[in-house]
């Protein structure tokens, strides 16, 4: 029956404890959590006593179901019947929540007769992959997102500085690549460019102009709510777009790379969002919140050196002690000022031998010697994503810069999902603050002194390095692993009841959690 099977699923999910809900004519009380009185004749429902009320599950208070039911605890009365399937059901829906403990009756805290079906390394390996394929599918429409949005904007300045200006007419136009040979453009692609970017940043401007400010009702125009989000990241790519847009445009304006007669719709086209916004909050309380945001730019490097100093400081014994997880750390952050002050990847070279063979040294022992007690926690992971980063910086490779600031973008999305405050070193709003500053600065770098110049083996030993330190990392880490594992077995078990027969009634079906 849909609409029973809807009652359960709709009693289970809210997570209800059981109620007792005494039968008429039965005295309420503690007596229907008593155990169970071999002396009793019926504690189930006879159809030969049509006075007697049918029972129903207490879990989804069905009395008009097919499947029979059980008694797994000690509970009497009311509480006594349950569907072996909705034991199943509740008890999973409650191992959500990573509860340990075993299975029990929430009233008579009896424990629950049964087997448990663990899931396997296989199934982990698939829910990482399904779990990884979707990021990554995510990922990819972020990436080509940008990537659109840089192609417009290049087309864009292509077509401003050659494709519009001081044209012959004519439906063809003729270039001469340096070897000599003719390449007819068509005139009509040039102006395609103005009008792609054109639709592009309209479309942001719509958004922007119907979903802000936050929080408000949608609109009443049945077209403008085509365009409305209460997305909050949604609205902040939107706006993340527009910006970038007119920063990058800017710039080119600035250098006399672009026209300004080009650069003046969008400047103009962005400040609409804003304008309205100081239409609807008042200029004092946006000046303020501008002036603040300001003053946080100005005070960011010098509130994080601090923190920085401050946790040195808390832990300064511990990096002493080359068996744990900080002097690593520290290690990979020199790696990333080295790989930025420096033009030659020398030094950062000569560090990332150093310490591959301290790290190769960990290896073996962890692997083969275990004499030494190595001491776990998240440094090691900390120093594996600061390695990261500093492996990007010294193999200077675009593609895993983009894959990088990607992995960043989608940690912020996932972490604004949470809604909940959170401090600069807490999550992974450290790592994405460290990501973007040390990618702004090397590319502040390399426009001013050029790009860096490589080594023989800077490749070879970063990857040699960054993969030595993610092992040793694993291998210091791995009874929290094991006990990750472990606690992940226990949330996605299954748990099939096993309750005993009762009195002529039919042995209930010890079926899982998906059958329900």
């Amino acid at each position: 029956m849909p609409g029973t099977q809807h009652r359960r699923w709709q009693r289970i999910n809210a997570g209800d404890a059981p109620r007792h809900t005494p039968v008429p004519g039965q005295p309420s009380g503690e007596e229907d959590s008593d155990e169970e009185d071999p002396e009793d004749p019926a504690p189930f429902y006879s159809s030969s006593d049509p006075s007697r009320t049918p029972p129903e599950c207490w879990i989804c208070r069905d009395a008009l179901s097919d499947e029979p039911l059980v008694r797994p605890c000690r509970c009497r009365g009311s509480m006594a019947g349950v569907h072996a399937s909705c034991v199943e059901a509740w008890v999973h829906c409650h191992r959500q929540g990573a509860n340990p403990e075993a299975p029990h009756c929430p009233v008579c805290k009896s424990r629950y007769g049964g087997s448990e079906l663990r899931p396997g390394p296989q199934a982990l390996a698939v829910q990482l992959s399904r779990g990884f394929a979707k990021h990554l599918a995510r990922t990819a429409m972020e990436a080509a997102r940008f990537v659109f949005l840089g192609t417009l904007l290049v087309q864009y300045h292509t077509a401003s500085t050659g494709g519009l200006q001081d044209k012959l007419p004519g439906p063809i136009e003729v270039e001469e690549d340096p070897a000599g040979a003719c390449t007819p453009r068509p005139k009509s692609l040039a102006a395609l460019a103005p009008l792609a970017l054109a639709i592009f940043l309209l479309h942001k401007l719509m958004v922007l102009s119907v979903s802000l400010p936050p929080q408000r009702p949608p609109p009443a125009s049945r077209l403008a709510r085509h365009f409305f989000t209460t997305d909050l990241w949604c609205t902040a790519r939107h706006v993340a777009e527009l910006l970038a847009a007119v920063v990058l445009l800017g710039a080119r304006c600035f250098y006399g790379e672009l026209p300004v007669a080009y650069f003046v719709p969008v400047a103009l086209g962005a400040l609409a969002p804003f304008a309205q916004l100081l239409l609807w909050y008042p200029v004092k309380a946006c000046l303020w919140e501008v002036l603040l945001f300001l003053v946080f730019v100005a005070c960011a490097p010098v509130l994080a050196a601090v923190e920085v100093g401050r946790l040195l400081w808390r832990h300064r014994q511990r990096f002493a002690n080359l068996r744990d997880g900080p002097p690593h750390l520290a290690l990979a952050l020199v790696a990333v000022l080295l790989c930025l002050l420096f033009q030659s990847r020398r030094p950062v070279t000569v560090l990332f031998g150093l310490h591959t063979c301290f790290l190769a040294a960990g290896v073996l022992e962890r692997l083969v010697m275990r004499r030494y007690a190595w001491q776990s926690g998240n440094a090691w992971w900390c120093a594996l994503l600061v390695g990261i980063e500093a492996a990007n910086l010294a193999l200077g490779r675009w593609w895993l810069t983009l894959l990088l600031l990607l992995a960043a973008l989608r940690s912020l999305q996932r972490a604004a999902a949470l809604q909940r405050p959170q401090d600069l070193f807490q999550g992974p709003l450290w790592w994405c603050t460290l990501l973007v500053a040390a990618e702004a600065a090397s590319l502040i770098l390399h426009e001013l002194r050029g790009p860096p110049v490589q080594t023989p083996w800077t490749g070879v030993l970063a990857v040699s390095w960054l993969t030595l330190l993610g092992s040793l990392s694993c291998l210091v880490n791995w009874r929290r692993c094991i006990r990750r594992y472990r606690g992940w077995q226990h949330q996605h078990a299954t748990f099939v009841l096993c309750a005993p027969e009762h009195r002529g009634r039919p042995r209930a079906s010890s079926s899982s959690f998906d059958e329900i």
